[in-house]
């Protein structure tokens, strides 16, 4: 059994723009699955560039989740389906060092 699911996005981080694909939710199965975004109310990672918790949240859900496309969605498909990026979340508040 997994903890979480992989989600099909690749898109640019919003602070220092290296791309990322690695974005997990818990929203799914938690099989380890990939599943598309339109399904889901929350994914996240942390940027290996920038170390930036990069989160993306919405407020609307469907319950079925059928088997991801081939091929990931990209920032704009995930803005029309209604995430956007959380801004200053407490994961980033790191103090310099």
């Amino acid at each position: 059994m997994g903890l979480f699911d992989y989600v099909n996005v690749r898109v640019n981080c919003p602070i220092c723009g290296k791309p990322i694909e690695d974005f997990q939710s818990k929203d799914g199965p938690c099989y380890l699955s990939v599943i598309d975004p339109q399904y889901i109310t929350e994914f996240y990672t942390s940027c290996d560039h920038c170390k930036t918790w990069i989160q993306y949240t919405r407020f609307e859900r469907v319950n079925i989740i059928p088997e991801a496309r081939k091929t990931p969605f990209n920032q704009e498909e995930i803005s029309e389906l209604g995430f956007h990026f959380v801004e200053n979340h407490p994961w980033n508040n790191k103090e310099e060092e």
